[in-house]
Formats: C-alpha cells, sequence, structure tokens
C-alpha cells in the first residue's frame, strides 16, 4: 500500500516500537506529515531478542485476520518472511490445542498459519516502515516515556528520559538458555468507559487489552486496531480532537471484546473459580462440553477457529452445525472419544526432523481400569 498524500504541518508520536506501535505508525504516515516513534528499548539492526518482549525467545503465529491487514498495509510482508525461513501451512495441522481434558483434532481447516520468531517479525517491520520515508518517518530507541504533556482535555506531547548506556548494556545481557512465558495474564483496561477523554491521545496494542500469549491473540488484535484506525482516518478531517479519539477508543473496545472473551473462557477451563457469578459458573460447566465437542466433530472446530482468527462472525457458532454437536455431547457425554495423550507427540508438518533423526516413540497409552 503506498503512502498517501500527506497532510502539512502535523505530527505525531508513537510510543513503543512493538507490533502495535510499528502497524500505528504506518497508517499514521499517511495522514501526518512527520511520524516519530519512541521505544524504551535499544533496538537491534538483526532479528535477536530484546529486553521488552517478554515472549520474544518463543514462536509466534498471526491470526488470519492480523495478517491480513499486515499484508495490506505492508504488501509482500509474507513473501519476505518465508523467504527469511518463517514457515506456514494449514492451523489444523500446525498448531495443537491441549484443552483441560482432550486435544483439538488434527484436521485441515482451510485457515492458513505463518510462524516465525518475534525479533524476525519486528526486524522487517521496522525496515518496511522506515524504507517508506526516511525523511519522515523516524524510530527513535533508547527513550523512556515518564509523561504526558498538555492539558487534562488535550495531549500535546510527552516527556522522556534517555537511560545511561551502563543500563542499557545491562539489560541486553543473557541470564538463562532457559526461556518461559511472562506477563500471561489476561488484562483489560476500559478507556472507553471513561466520561471524558482527552484529543489528541489514541490507546492501543497492549496498553487496552493484553492477552495470554497462548492463544496468539495479541498481534492480530495489534493489526485489526491499526486497521480500524486506518478506516477511521480516512473519514475524518479532525484526528486531533477529543470527539474523534473518544469514538475511537469505543469502537476498539468493540473490536476487543470477542477474543477478549474467547481468551478469557479458554483460561477458566484450567482454573475454575467457586466464588464466581451464576453466569461465570454456567460457563464453566458449558466450556468443557464445547472443548470435546471441538475435538470429536472437525466442523465445530472449523468454525471456533473462524471466530477465533476473527475471518468470519462469532454468530458462526450459532448454526445449528455447531449448536447440535455441542447438545449431543451434553447429552450423551459418554460417547466423547477417550483422551490420547501421545496425540501430539512427535514432530508437526512445519519443524521437519533433520536428515537421518529417528521420530521419537510415543509413549505407550493409559491402561483402561
Amino acid at each position: 500500500m503506498p503512502l498517501r498524500p500527506h497532510r502539512p504541518r502535523r505530527r505525531a508520536l508513537v510510543v513503543g516500537a512493538g507490533i502495535a506501535g510499528l502497524l500505528t505508525a504506518r497508517v499514521l504516515a499517511d495522514t501526518f506529515a512527520e511520524v516519530e516513534v519512541v521505544e524504551q528499548d535499544v533496538l537491534p539492526t538483526t532479528p535477536v531478542q530484546r529486553p521488552g518482549v517478554a515472549q520474544g525467545h518463543h514462536v509466534h503465529g498471526l491470526t488470519a485476520r492480523g495478517a491480513e491487514v499486515m499484508e495490506r498495509l505492508f504488501p509482500g510482508l509474507g513473501a519476505e518472511l518465508a523467504t527469511a525461513g518463517a514457515p506456514g501451512g494449514d492451523f489444523g495441522q500446525i498448531v495443537a490445542f491441549r484443552f483441560p481434558d482432550c486435544w483439538s483434532p488434527r484436521i485441515p481447516t482451510g485457515i492458513p498459519l505463518q510462524t516465525f520468531s518475534r525479533p524476525l517479525l519486528e526486524t522487517h517491520l521496522r525496515h518496511r516502515l522506515t524504507a517508506l520515508d526516511r525523511i519522515r518517518i523516524r524510530i527513535r530507541d533508547g527513550v523512556r516515556v515518564t509523561g504526558l504533556t498538555g492539558s487534562p482535555t488535550h495531549v500535546t506531547g510527552v516527556r522522556v528520559r534517555t537511560r545511561p548506556a551502563a543500563d542499557l548494556l545491562a539489560r541486553l545481557t543473557p541470564v538463562s538458555s532457559v526461556r518461559t512465558y511472562a506477563h500471561c495474564a489476561n488484562q483489560r483496561t476500559h478507556y472507553h468507559r471513561l466520561p471524558h477523554w482527552p484529543g489528541g491521545l489514541l490507546a492501543l496494542g497492549d496498553a487496552v487489552c493484553a492477552f495470554n500469549p497462548l492463544y496468539g491473540q495479541g498481534m492480530g488484535i495489534a493489526a485489526v486496531a491499526a486497521d480500524l484506525l486506518h478506516t477511521m482516518l480516512a473519514r475524518h478531517t479532525h484526528p486531533c480532537e477529543g470527539d474523534f479519539t473518544r469514538a475511537y477508543q469505543r469502537r476498539l473496545a468493540r473490536h476487543t471484546h470477542r477474543p477478549w472473551m474467547m481468551s478469557t473462557l479458554q483460561d477458566r477451563g484450567w482454573q475454575p473459580d467457586p466464588t464466581s457469578d451464576r453466569a461465570a459458573r454456567a460457563t464453566g460447566a458449558l466450556l468443557p462440553v464445547v472443548q470435546q465437542a471441538m475435538a470429536d466433530n472437525p466442523e465445530v472446530f472449523r468454525r471456533f477457529l473462524a471466530a477465533m482468527h476473527m475471518t468470519r462472525s462469532s454468530a458462526v457458532l450459532l448454526h445449528p452445525r455447531a449448536v447440535l454437536p455441542v447438545v449431543a455431547t451434553a447429552i450423551h457425554p459418554g460417547r466423547a472419544k477417550p483422551d490420547v495423550p501421545h496425540l501430539w507427540w512427535g514432530h508437526t508438518p512445519h519443524t521437519p526432523t533433520e536428515p537421518g533423526t529417528p521420530t521419537p516413540q510415543a509413549p505407550p497409552p493409559p491402561r483402561t481400569p
């Protein structure tokens, strides 16, 4: 997507050079004369881990909707990542969902998935962004934002602090070869419910809605947020005014609601809360039935993935082809297939073994009492 003719004498500032920040900067470049991105980390020039990305060492994948938005903003991005070594395939044959009592089926779903490291994606996005216009689009790293400037009704800028070199070097030192997930809690901030929201300020990405990284929702929602901003900027002539920023936060809240519900409901299956309200307890009782129906019925699983990847409305889950199998599972739970712990043992299509490497043997199935 080529840059649009920009409007003069306007400058936009993006705080954070993560996925949400880079995509937002790309969208703002169509509207503002200058776009500057500030990032507290010192950004590497090659695809290596940086301190500010908690899950940077783990494999990443985009929801189908997120990949579509990124490809529209940066045409050819998927092919670039593939050339750099990012494999792809069908989601249902690459990814395994482990539900509390069963596995997801290993079937073709028609939903594409490309996997890569977070540093690889960020590096390509940074290069593509600055290559659009190195004079108008700048990324400043090693800069920490400490506060906002302006008034309660309109934000005009930020206060920053540059980190000492010794502090930066200390943060780049690896401490262990074991990489765990961090910041796994789902967290949603309801900025859209505030009675007053200042002009000149937009919140998106993890600042609005942070997901458990196991479900792969974060980058896709960041892309959806950038796409929403792109659409709204094309229709408004005064994007810095309070009416625009308030409208954006309200519309963004509607876009994050469904992914938020799907992510938090999955987590409830692992940690039931007996003190929760009646609606939550009812949902918790229904969730294992739905998960078992997905494990037994490929059509239910495909519809679930379509809603999760935001390629179709969540109403797809209310179709009789999804509802009837769930009802049948609830009525006849004994018909469910037994849990097979070694279903996903071994290598998946996108992680081939090296030549001469023996295929690991699956453990024996559990004995039936």
